[in-house]
């Protein structure tokens, strides 16, 4: 809307695809208004801990700049680490927007609901951009959200277990491809797998799986340009599934060996 120019930061496999404040600051100019940060991370299922986000906001602090923190899969989280939301930070509160989804804890994908955390101020302007594209969110996802957010939590814990399943599942049957490699993801409930050993770009790769093996997958450049050589993969389905999936992919891979 104010014509901002977007400059991306790498997140690497060997980083275990955290960011790197350091890389972060490199990019700063003059002209910088803001940092975008998501944690637990979607498509790579990274979190950044709590030494790194302090980093983060130091610098933001340092510039002067808001942080858009999407924290969408909060709740999401693995092996007994912790969530922690930048704008808790000293300083923070004032200058960073918080965005939430219903869709991921309370399982509402396709409700459409989510909200945003911020000071008057920015709310009220964002609000005003906001009405002109439409006016609300449905009165039925509404009162949805209000029984999903204000009754019981225990079905949370209960659902990220079985989400923590499925996560060693899906990435012990993707090492043991020829040719693949992934990370464990700490957060939400997508793989990444390294598909380089192929040869194949990211977007041919994930049109053969979908033409050979009837499995849907997401090209890693979807998201950038260091997402080329990679796949996003779903766990958010029966083991039963993820099984036979993962046997298919494996599959149609020996086939291109």
């Amino acid at each position: 809307m104010v014509e901002g120019r977007p400059i991306s930061y790498p997140l690497l496999e060997e980083n275990e695809s955290a960011p790197d404040p350091e890389e972060i600051r490199r990019r700063i100019t003059e002209k910088t208004k803001m940092i975008v940060i998501n944690s637990p991370s979607n498509p790579l299922g990274s979190v950044i801990d709590r030494k790194t986000l302090e980093s983060i906001a130091e610098i933001a602090l340092e510039h002067d700049l808001i942080v858009l923190s999407d924290e969408a899969y909060e709740r999401i989280i693995y092996d007994g680490l912790k969530h922690y939301s930048i704008a808790s930070f000293p300083g923070m509160m004032e200058r960073t927007i918080t965005v939430f989804s219903c869709s991921k804890t309370y399982a509402m994908t396709g409700w459409r609901l989510g909200y945003a955390v911020g000071i008057p101020e920015i709310i009220r302007e964002m609000s005003k951009l906001q009405e002109h594209v439409y006016s609300h969110p449905t009165s039925i996802s509404q009162k949805a959200a209000m029984a999903a957010v204000l009754g019981p939590q225990e079905f949370v814990s209960e659902m990220v277990r079985e989400y923590d399943k499925r996560r060693k599942l899906i990435v012990r049957m993707l090492n043991e491809m020829d040719g693949v490699k992934c990370l464990m993801p700490k957060g939400a409930f997508y793989v990444f797998p390294n598909i380089k050993a192929f040869g194949l770009t990211s977007e041919d790769m994930a049109t053969y799986l979908i033409r050979e093996a009837k499995i849907a997958t997401v090209p890693g450049n979807e998201f950038g340009a260091m997402g080329e050589g990679y796949l996003r993969i779903s766990y958010a389905v029966s083991t039963e599934k993820i099984e036979e999936g993962m046997k298919r992919m494996d599959e149609a891979l020996k086939k291109l060996k």
